[in-house]
Parts: C-alpha cells; sequence; structure tokens
C-alpha cells in the first residue's frame, strides 16, 4: 500500500471514483442551498478531484483555487455551508476503507 493507505483506498487512488456515486453524495446539498457561481465551480472542482483520485485531503481546501477567496474556503462557503461540505468530503472518504 501507498502512504499507509488501505487497500481499497489505493486501489480507489488509482481508478477514481464513480461520478453516480460522487452525484448521489452531493445532491441533497446541492439541493438545499442556493449557491453562487464559485461556490458552485468550487464544489465540481471537488467533485472532479474525487472522480480522479477516489480521495481527498481536507489540507486540499487550503489549497488553489479555495485560498483565491478572502477567508478562503470556509469565507467562501460560509460558517453553515463550509463545516456540511467538510462532512460530505470526511463521509466520501471514509467509504474508502
Amino acid at each position: 500500500n501507498r502512504d499507509g493507505q488501505s487497500l481499497p483506498a489505493f486501489v480507489r487512488s488509482l481508478v477514481g471514483m464513480d461520478k453516480e456515486a460522487l452525484s448521489k453524495a452531493f445532491a441533497g446539498y446541492l439541493d438545499e442551498n442556493a449557491f453562487n457561481p464559485n461556490q458552485i465551480d468550487s464544489i465540481y472542482i471537488i467533485i472532479e478531484h474525487f472522480e480522479k483520485n477516489g480521495y481527498m485531503a481536507l489540507e486540499r481546501l487550503r489549497e488553489q483555487p479555495f485560498k483565491n477567496y478572502q477567508d478562503g474556503f470556509r469565507g467562501l462557503f460560509g460558517r453553515e455551508n463550509a463545516p456540511r461540505l467538510v462532512s460530505i468530503i470526511k463521509e466520501i472518504n471514509s467509504q474508502v476503507g
């Protein structure tokens, strides 16, 4: 295994994730909120990252493009939406095994 990852995590990092599974994971979040274009673009960046890599380290939220916004990721999504989005990311990551 690579960097202490479990075998499922390693395999998922190689093949990425299924777009349908990701759509289901984010569907409620997207339906319950009215997002501005920057927020929508950022959510799609997160989804694409999962598709490609199968996992997303939370540290990634402190990098580009999120750090382009005043107060970074939290500033972009606000006090309510930022923690909820982090929870979704953690939930998807936990499914790696």
